[in-house]
């Protein structure tokens, strides 16, 4: 009967230490509950963006892969939520949006290269 004693003050000992351990514990949802984003390619050919428009989620990540010979930049027309640097043939650019709306951008190089990317 001792042991019986023992062993159950040992088991709510060990329930009371789980149920403080959760106590300050919180969990994270990042926005739309989307907790991983999908990815998304954006093909920079010589003198355009493939597809030029892209409708993507918030969380989501646009990559940008130079596959021509020249060099572009991806920079959006208002704001500054896309700012390559230089994306030289054969390199990449990527972004997470995390804010909803539309933007338009365009290459500086090549002023009438522009796309749109619409975050929902």
């Amino acid at each position: 009967m001792k042991n019986n004693g023992l062993l159950l003050i040992g088991l709510l000992f060990m329930i009371v230490l789980i149920l403080i351990s959760g106590v300050g514990c919180k969990s994270v949802v990042s926005p739309l509950g989307n907790t991983q984003g999908s990815e998304f390619t954006i093909e920079v050919r010589d003198y355009a963006f493939k597809p030029d428009q892209l409708v993507i989620k918030t969380g989501d990540t646009v990559t940008w892969v130079n596959v021509g010979e020249k060099t572009h930049a991806a920079i959006s027309d208002n704001g500054t939520e896309i700012a390559s640097q230089e994306i030289l043939s054969g390199a990449s650019f990527s972004h997470v949006f995390n804010m909803p709306g539309t933007y338009t951008y365009h290459c500086p190089y090549f002023s009438f290269m522009e796309a749109t990317i619409i975050v929902q």
